[in-house]
């Protein structure tokens, strides 16, 4: 996974798919989609001053695409406008 954005509050990350990232069907597995929205969002709170890192209480992932091995696919985070 590379770090193309961070900091405010905001982190943009991609990642290009691997073997390793794929389930049986040769598509990105779920658990790697949720460990990337996991991790990069646990950035973006970093990313502000005024936070530490936190605990993912609630996760909701939506998928409108499948990816294959080679592909790349970018996962973004930003926290709300004045959140504390």
């Amino acid at each position: 996974m590379n770090i193309i954005e961070a900091g405010g509050g905001r982190c943009i990350c991609e990642l290009k798919v691997a073997e390793e990232h794929q389930n049986r069907g040769g598509t990105l597995h779920g658990g790697m989609t949720a460990t990337l929205v996991d991790v990069v969002s646990t950035a973006a709170l970093m990313s502000n001053d005024n936070t530490g890192p936190g605990v993912s209480v609630d996760m909701s992932v939506s998928l409108v695409y499948t990816l294959l091995q080679l592909m790349k696919c970018n996962c973004a985070s930003s926290l709300p406008v004045n959140w504390y």
